[in-house]
């Protein structure tokens, strides 16, 4: 009998999972709210829409909020307009097109909606071709043979990009937008070519423009080329002239080159002159968001996000025009100038992009918030809870979310590498392997499947097998970003930094904002020992998150490396204070007083380093013995016997510090005995080596001229 198949899947179902979906949901509470009702009927129209159109995220994600209110009663059903009442003598064409685009045969889409001029239709036949090149290009990278230019945008965007603009152009100027929306930023002119442009050199750049374009430049050379360069660092100079100019680059902006000027007339025979349904395309929500998707990816993030703006104005029921705008959010500053409806999709965008930009507390809040109000069983919110908790550093409270999701929805791929990732970090071998096993039977061609597999070899020490599965991953999703920075993470666990790098800069090439791997970065570079590329690279990604622990670590790290030692101990104060979830960044503050002969300073932070590790099972036994060992010495010093021999009689506890502490014991009660014998006399302790180094000194410690030491009495038998 074949084993697998959908006969495996059900009895897998039985056996893993235990109980049939039916039986896994837990009875929710119906909140029959205003706020509910409105959520449901909205949803109704939403799913139709996207289906028409081939969104399928959209449609997924509208699905998932429609069960959480599927029992909620609807005074009135919303009307749905007919397809053939709506598209008229078109409906045939549309239909044939629609069939053709739900079984990814896009080209063929493309062609048989070519002639519709419905908005509808019209968005079919764009988004068809869209989806036609795109699979293309993914297809001939994975194609070894096939040699294409890199960083060079399709002709279907300059396509799209010539066929919406000019519409834009006239509505928006028609209907005054974007200034009656106050603080929507991106405002200028559309630039890009098509066959009816020329290219238009911008003669209105200034000397900071151009300054900026070579920083810009200079900061580029070490994301997007391909020639790894490893024998020179920065000059000193040169890292601070980017530490203090890089806040003023929007890191998020496509290359200068793609800019290239667009008329909102030179698209038409007649400045004046644009057709009716052409016209018409302008107030169709769908197709700008179709025109701010290409705008994305012609390097013009600032204009995508006021046409996504624009789209969200005319239908705030367009869940992918919202979805497209949280990718493009990068800054705190852009979301605080956005002006968008008032609308319940507000809050759940608001959710996706808090977590983004680790404004971790305001998107639990507002999910519960959701929740309480009839959400409560939505897998988006469940998600954003756990995402919000990763970035917290609360891993068991992540994990514990996915865990809910795995409950409620077993099949369920989307984010599961993200729960791989938790697993991995938090060491749990057998959770992982399950998680693995299952998802090669539920999707295994799938770009999840492919990382969590990677992460349960590389738990396992398999890293070319792991490296393998990513490579895999990259094939089916070129543009997956968490495929990269893993890879990244592999490479360098087999000392291949070169390659850790390219996959580092692949990852920043797709997501600027990806804190891995500019983190990942760092880290090679600090291993090559080129430590100003090292500081940069760490204070990019503890920018992206200010409040990593990790992060700070890390660059206050770099900056003692480069003996910015003041630098250094901010870092090491501001890590402890956020949360240390490493427990070493008072350690690192305790050995930097240490090195800076700041006895005080250094006794202080490694008592506090004993107390907060006191009771915990660390894996840091060899460090408390040598912070015992330090106060050991720093109490003798000061003449406090009783806490000094304390402190080295813990000592003994440790191998390392074990004969060390003996020796100490026995000069502390030589000590002891000598000032008993003569209270009055004034102890000197001579400079001695031990396996912590020399005792830090300070002025008082110089030996004195006169009079001459006392004779040491002999130590008591």
């Amino acid at each position: 009998m074949m084993a697998g198949g959908y006969d495996g899947l059900h009895d897998m179902t039985a056996i893993i999972f235990g109980t049939t979906l039916s039986q896994k949901q837990k009875k929710i509470e119906v909140v029959n709210t205003e706020f509910t009702r409105k959520i449901k009927s909205d949803l109704i129209k939403a799913k139709e829409e996207a289906s028409n159109r081939g969104l399928l995220k959209a449609f997924n994600w509208c699905a998932d909020l429609a069960l959480c209110v599927k029992d909620v009663p609807l005074p009135d059903e919303p009307s749905l307009p007919h397809l053939r009442d709506e598209l008229g003598s078109e409906v045939d064409d549309y239909d044939r097109a629609k069939g053709l685009f739900n079984l990814k045969d896009y080209f063929r889409a493309a062609y048989y909606s070519e002639h519709l001029k419905h908005p509808l239709g019209l968005f079919l036949h764009l988004y068809a071709r869209y989806c036609a090149y795109e699979q293309k290009i993914n297809n001939d990278r994975m194609d070894s043979i096939t040699l294409l230019p890199k960083n060079v945008p399709g002709p279907h965007l300059f396509e799209i990009a010539h066929r919406l603009g000019p519409a834009y152009h006239r509505v928006t100027k028609k209907e005054n937008f974007p200034s009656k929306t106050k603080g929507v930023i991106g405002l200028g002119d559309y630039q890009y070519k098509t066959k009816h442009t020329k290219h238009v050199k911008n003669v209105t750049g200034t000397s900071t423009a151009s300054a900026k374009r070579k920083l810009r430049n200079r900061i580029e050379d070490e994301i997007n080329d391909e020639n790894v360069t490893l024998d020179k660092d920065l000059a000193d100079q040169e890292l601070t002239h980017l530490e203090d100019d890089i806040d003023g680059i929007d890191i998020d902006d496509g290359d200068e080159c793609l800019k290239l000027r667009l008329d909102s007339s030179s698209c038409v025979g007649e400045k004046d002159e644009l057709k009716e349904d052409d016209l018409v395309c302008g107030y169709d929500s769908y197709l700008m968001y179709l025109y701010g998707v290409v705008l994305q990816q012609l390097g013009h993030r600032k204009q995508a996000l006021e046409v996504l703006c624009w789209a969200i104005h005319l239908r705030p029921l367009n869940w992918a025009a919202w979805a497209q705008l949280a990718d493009l959010i990068a800054k705190r500053s852009t979301l605080e100038q956005l002006d968008l409806p008032e609308v319940w999709q507000r809050r759940l965008f608001l959710c996706q992009v808090f977590v983004e930009l680790n404004l971790d507390a305001d998107a639990l809040a507002e999910c519960e918030q959701l929740a309480a109000e009839g959400l409560e069983g939505s897998a988006f919110l469940k998600t954003q809870r756990a995402l919000a908790y990763r970035n917290l550093r609360e891993l068991d409270m992540a994990i514990a979310e996915f865990e809910s999701i795995e409950r409620s929805d077993p099949f369920r791929v989307e984010s599961i590498d993200v729960y791989s990732n938790l697993l991995y970090v938090k060491e749990r071998r057998v959770q992982l392997a399950n998680l693995a096993a299952k998802m090669v039977q539920v999707a295994k061609y799938s770009v999840e499947t492919c990382c969590v597999v990677g992460n349960y070899l590389s738990l396992r020490g398999e890293h070319e097998k792991a490296v393998g599965y990513f490579q895999r991953a990259l094939k089916l999703n070129p543009k997956f970003v968490s495929a990269y920075t893993l890879m990244g993470y592999e490479y360098m666990e087999m000392k291949s930094t070169i390659q850790a790098i390219q996959c580092y800069r692949n990852a920043l090439k797709i997501n600027r904002r990806d804190y891995s791997a500019w983190f990942g970065l760092g880290q090679t570079y600090e291993v090559l020992r080129l430590l100003n590329y090292s500081l940069f690279y760490f204070k990019q990604a503890q920018r992206l998150h200010p409040y990593d622990s990790r992060m700070i670590t890390a660059l206050g790290e770099a900056f003692e490396k480069k003996e910015m030692f003041l630098e250094a101990k901010k870092c090491y104060v501001k890590a402890h204070s956020v949360g240390d979830v490493e427990g070493t960044a008072l350690l690192k503050l305790a050995k930097l007083y240490q090195r800076l002969a700041e006895t005080d300073r250094a006794a202080d932070a490694f008592e506090r380093y004993l107390k907060e590790t006191e009771g915990e099972e660390s894996d840091e036994v060899e460090e408390r013995g040598r912070a015992n060992m330090y106060l050991a010495e720093f109490l003798l010093s000061r003449n406090s016997f009783d806490r000094a021999e304390e402190y080295a009689k813990k000592c003994i506890g440790c191998a390392e510090t074990q004969e060390a502490g003996k020796s100490l014991l026995k000069e502390i009660t030589h000590k002891r005995n000598l000032a008993e014998a003569n209270p009055a006399l004034t102890l000197r302790e001579e400079p001695r080596a031990t396996l912590v180094g020399n005792r830090a000194r300070s002025s008082d410690d110089d030996p004195p001229t006169l009079p001459p030491p006392p004779l040491r009495l002999p130590p008591s038998p």
